[in-house]
């Protein structure tokens, strides 16, 4: 395993040029999605803007990947002895409503996560 990271997505990104996303298109998409988008000029629309055109960035490199000549690797199938069917062990929403920490805001289950950095954090460079 290296000792330092030998490439980083951001360092990858630098080389494409960057998309500009032109407001009526941001608002176009809050639309489209049913959110109220944030007030042009203000930190918190800038914000989201670098944001999208981040993402777009992204997926315009991805869509560049020669993918010639890969194979998908066929699923191995299911074992009968890896399929769990013990009842007892709770599921989904119930393991939800069992849990101490689970709580529900306004018809969505909300658990309540470590506030301040954790060893999950990462530097800033993915």
């Amino acid at each position: 395993m290296p000792l330092q990271r030998t490439w980083s997505v951001h360092k990858l990104l630098e080389s494409y040029p960057s998309p500009v996303l032109s407001s009526d298109t941001i608002n176009k998409l809050h639309r489209l999605s049913a959110l109220k988008p944030p007030e042009e000029h203000t930190p918190e629309f800038t914000r989201l803007k670098v944001e999208l055109e981040q993402l777009v960035k992204l997926v315009e490199a991805v869509k560049l990947v020669d993918t010639s000549g890969v194979e998908i690797a066929p699923r191995p199938p299911i074992q009968e002895d890896q399929i769990d069917n013990d009842e007892d062990i709770p599921l989904g929403r119930k393991l939800l409503e069992l849990s101490e920490s689970a709580r529900k805001e306004e018809g969505f289950y909300a658990v309540r996560t470590p506030i301040g950095p954790t060893s999950h954090s990462n530097s800033g460079d993915s």
